[in-house]
């Protein structure tokens, strides 16, 4: 298992004889905090809808399925084919033209997320961040932890996120 340790070199100043045990964390400890900041971004997005009162409407193209095609396809081929193109294709491409930053695939790869997600403005500002969230994910899963397949962990996050989104606006 491998550990992610802190890059501050300034996390011993005051207490140098103290080791800095907040910031070690494993791959797995790594990916649940990533699925708690989507759940957590996914909640104030939802929040903003519902004081808009409903002026900020998101279709749903597969509103005419049954319910359990519906979730197999936003639950689980959606996310499946968006990781796929905006994390691991977008990504891998940019990370082979040899960019040594960081925010130049995450940037990239947020930005083409959230344009195919564009159904309103506040949409679009919800999959930007969601976008950045999960291309961060990817590129830290991929450098910091050296995970061989970084999409995976993506994929079961994004996947998580929108059962629980599904559920919620199926049954609420």
């Amino acid at each position: 298992m491998r550990i992610f340790k802190c890059r501050n070199p300034h996390s011993d100043i005051f207490f140098s004889k103290v080791p800095d045990l907040s910031c070690q964390m494993t791959a797995n400890g790594y990916v649940l905090r990533c699925l708690f900041a989507r759940l957590i971004l996914g909640t104030f997005f939802w929040l903003l809808k519902i004081v808009s009162k409903g002026q900020i409407r998101a279709t749903n193209e597969f509103a005419d399925l049954s319910p359990l095609a519906e979730l197999v396809i936003i639950g689980f081929l959606v996310p499946l084919f968006e990781v796929a193109i905006f994390q691991f294709a977008v990504i891998e491409l940019i990370l082979k033209l040899n960019s040594q930053r960081k925010f130049i695939p995450i940037g990239a790869s947020a930005i083409l997320f959230s344009l195919g997600h564009f159904q309103s403005p506040l949409h679009l500002v919800s999959s930007l961040a969601s976008g950045i969230l999960y291309a961060k994910c990817y590129v830290d899963l991929r450098s910091d932890f050296n995970h061989r397949f970084p999409a995976i962990p993506v994929f079961v996050i994004h996947c998580s996120y929108n059962f629980i989104a599904f559920g919620i606006n199926r049954f609420f």
